[in-house]
């Protein structure tokens, strides 16, 4: 928990740096990040839960990058690498851990692998 929240100082800074970027109001992303730092007592599905929401904050800032006409091409390729370059660090959403959940219930040696590896077609995400 205290290298990964020593590490999200740096998230907060890529953050702030996607809103001024954008069109994103001053602050809209970086706040989220408070929701999003470990701490100590927080489940390993609950840490996992807190990444999936970093990739998606990542995400929904890269959105407004990416659709903004004033963005170059170059800048559009960054983004998209950027994008690819989050989705590798974090290869889950919230829907696959909820999915994951269930599918424990059912099969407790269920794992997160299996759940990604057998998404349905509608809910990928590239």
């Amino acid at each position: 928990a205290q290298a990964y929240n020593a590490m999200a100082t740096g998230f907060q800074r890529s953050l702030a740096q996607i809103e001024s970027a954008g069109l994103m109001p001053s602050g809209a992303l970086t706040h989220q990040m408070d929701a999003v730092l470990f701490k100590e007592g927080d489940t390993n599905l609950t840490k996992l839960h807190k990444l999936a929401q970093t990739r998606q904050i990542v995400e929904a800032g890269m959105e407004v990058i990416e659709a903004n006409p004033r963005v170059t091409p170059e800048e559009k390729a960054k983004v998209k690498s950027v994008l690819e370059s989050i989705r590798a660090s974090v290869p889950f959403t919230h829907s696959d851990l909820i999915r994951l959940q269930v599918e424990q219930e059912k099969d407790p040696a269920a794992t997160l692998k299996s759940v990604i590896d057998n998404k349905p077609k509608w809910e990928v995400v590239r």
